[in-house]
């Protein structure tokens, strides 16, 4: 988008200019900013005047999983008969599950790839009574109340 003005004044005779833009769909690639400004030394002519141009460009970023997103994971059934399905094959990130029994022990610490998520209770000696699993996805966790029959 075309832009001209003087832009607004900032410490130490610097100035700025604020555009909006719309990004381009995701899976597009790099972005890249073309610019030029003409700077002027006389209001009256072009001496002293100086010509920059230039580009920068960006590469695109996934912004990860949110908060929400782990908190609307499903995790079924409830009450646990013999397995534990955590739904999560939107997830790229990797996925670390803990489990705790009611006295705060850790009893159970795993690292998922994504995916559909199958937990055997059996195999991992989990008891019958309330466990919490701790669901922690980029940083962002949620805590889940579980009972295992």
């Amino acid at each position: 988008k075309a832009y001209s003005g003087a832009g607004t004044s900032v410490t130490g005779g610097t100035r700025t200019w604020n555009f909006q833009w719309t990004a381009p769909a995701g899976g597009s690639g790099s972005v890249t900013f073309y610019y030029s400004g003409n700077f002027t030394g006389s209001p009256s002519g072009p001496a002293g005047d100086v010509i920059a141009s230039g580009s920068t460009s960006f590469n695109e970023q996934s912004v990860g999983i949110t908060e929400a997103q782990v908190a609307q994971l499903a995790v079924y059934p409830n009450p646990v008969v013999d397995e534990i399905h955590v739904a999560a094959r939107d997830v790229d990130e990797e996925i670390m599950i803990s489990m705790f029994d009611v006295q705060g022990r850790k009893v159970l610490e795993e690292r998922f790839d994504g995916g559909d998520i199958k937990i055997d209770v059996k195999s991992r000696s989990l008891n019958s009574g309330i466990y919490f699993m701790q669901i922690e996805v980029d940083g962002k966790t949620n805590v889940r109340k579980l009972l295992i029959n």
